[in-house]
């Protein structure tokens, strides 16, 4: 029972469904050290948010901001955290900070080393307290303070060095079902693409980056209108500033007609 309640408070913290959200995103030591200089842990930022302590039998030897997880509550002895680094340990091999939602981008200790700064791609800073007090009863640290930075004068331009790519339809013209001459089952096909585009893609298709009508007339004098629609992927590569956009192209009736991914780089 407990551990059902656990997993379900932890899914409404983090998208667990989506295996990449567990891939690192940013790593730094943890400053706990060893009376021999040795740092034996290691903060991993993850692409889902979540921040994973992981430690070492010389975790146990830290003399400077010593392990701060309490063994009772996550269950070190019954394999919580991943079960002790080592037998009679109340260390656990993994310790968890959950607060963030998206990919960590920044991690750095404060001042003594008792306090450490996270920050994710979508602006959210939190600073960690790393005492027993900050444990939480569902088995993870809570921040002690949290802030959202908000950045509404960034602006992107096409990557022209990496190709734009056509996710839907999957086909060539031709060589597939149209949206004109085979509305029925190309609508089947859109439908289930749309269902499964958060999980393939990691994109959130209720928040729009951009949102905009659009309109064409054929040789023959025939007019289509729609919607183009703009997400912003979640993946953004810090060192070149490049991020993925996701154009979805909708028809008149709500029909996914089109779905073109292409780089841009912020400025």
């Amino acid at each position: 029972g407990g551990a059902v309640l656990v997993a379900k408070e932890l899914a409404l913290l983090v998208d667990v469904t989506l295996p990449r959200n567990f891939d690192g995103s940013v790593t730094s030591f943890h400053p706990c050290i060893t009376a021999g200089g040795q740092q034996p842990s290691v903060l991993l930022g993850l692409k889902g948010g979540m921040v994973v302590k992981m430690n070492t039998k010389a975790t146990d030897k830290a003399v400077f901001s010593r392990c701060a997880v309490e063994p009772e509550a996550a269950d070190v002895a019954e394999g919580g955290g991943g079960g002790p680094v080592a037998p009679e340990s109340e260390t656990p091999k993994r310790e968890y900070f959950v607060r963030h939602q998206h990919a960590l981008c920044l991690m750095a200790p404060v001042f003594a080393g008792e306090e450490f700064v996270t920050m994710d791609v979508d602006g959210l800073v939190c600073v960690w307290k790393y005492v027993r007090q900050a444990f939480s009863s569902m088995g993870w640290f809570t921040p002690a303070r949290a802030l959202q930075i908000v950045i509404a004068d960034a602006s992107f331009q096409d990557d022209k060095s990496v190709a734009k790519q056509t996710a839907f339809p999957s086909w060539h013209p031709g060589q597939g079902p149209d949206p004109d001459k085979d509305r029925k089952i190309f609508a089947e096909l859109s439908a289930k693409y749309l269902h499964d585009i958060k999980h393939a893609h990691n994109i959130d298709t209720t928040e729009p980056f951009e949102s905009r009508a659009w309109k064409e007339e054929s040789w023959a004098g025939r007019k289509k209108e729609g919607t183009l629609v703009i997400h912003k992927g979640n993946d953004i590569d810090f060192i070149s500033g490049r991020s993925y956009f996701h154009t979805l192209k909708y028809a008149a009736d709500g029909l996914l007609l089109s779905h073109i991914i292409n780089a841009k780089s912020r400025e």
